[in-house]
C-alpha cells in the first residue's frame, strides 16, 4: 500500500514539473507569443525577435588598424542613430588565421530591422575597406527586464 501511495505522491509531482506550448503573462496564457518591453514598463506582443550580432574587424587592409577615434565616429553618427540600445564588446578575432581587434555588436531587434542591420555592416566595410562584417541572426523566444 505505502508503495502505491509513493507512486501516486510521484505522479503528481511530476504532472506540476510538465511544460506547456503555452507561457504566463500576468496571470494570463498566451500561445506562441513573444513579448517585448522597454525600461518604461510598456509592453507588446510580437512575432518575431531576434539578436543579431555584427563582427567589425579593425585591422585596415594595407595596415594599420581602424583607430578608437574612428570607431567612436562610426558608432556615433550610423549606430547609435539608428538604434536606441545595443552592446558593443572589445574582442580579439581570427582572421586568416590572424588574430585582429575586433568589436562586437549584438542587437536586440524586430525582422523589420534586420535590413538596416545590414546596411550598417555594409557601410563599415565600404568605409573602411573590409571584406566583410559577419552577421550572425538568431531567434530569440524570450526578453524581458529583470527588476
Amino acid at each position: 500500500m505505502m508503495k502505491i501511495l509513493f507512486l501516486v505522491g510521484i505522479a503528481v509531482l511530476m504532472s506540476g514539473c510538465t511544460t506547456t506550448k503555452e507561457s504566463a503573462y500576468n496571470g494570463k496564457y498566451m500561445e506562441y507569443q513573444l513579448f517585448t518591453g522597454d525600461i518604461t514598463g510598456k509592453q507588446k506582443i510580437v512575432n518575431e525577435i531576434y539578436r543579431v550580432r555584427l563582427f567589425f574587424g579593425l585591422s585596415l587592409p594595407n595596415g594599420g588598424a581602424v583607430s578608437l577615434y574612428d570607431w567612436e565616429m562610426f558608432q556615433n553618427e550610423q549606430i547609435s542613430q539608428a538604434f536606441k540600445g545595443y552592446n558593443i564588446v572589445d574582442s580579439t578575432g581570427f582572421y586568416k588565421g590572424k588574430p585582429e581587434r575586433s568589436k562586437i555588436a549584438t542587437f536586440i531587434v524586430e525582422k523589420k530591422d534586420l535590413l538596416t542591420l545590414k546596411e550598417l555592416a555594409k557601410s563599415y566595410a565600404q568605409e573602411f575597406q573590409q571584406e566583410s562584417v559577419m552577421m550572425v541572426v538568431i531567434p530569440v523566444l524570450e526578453w524581458s527586464f529583470i527588476e
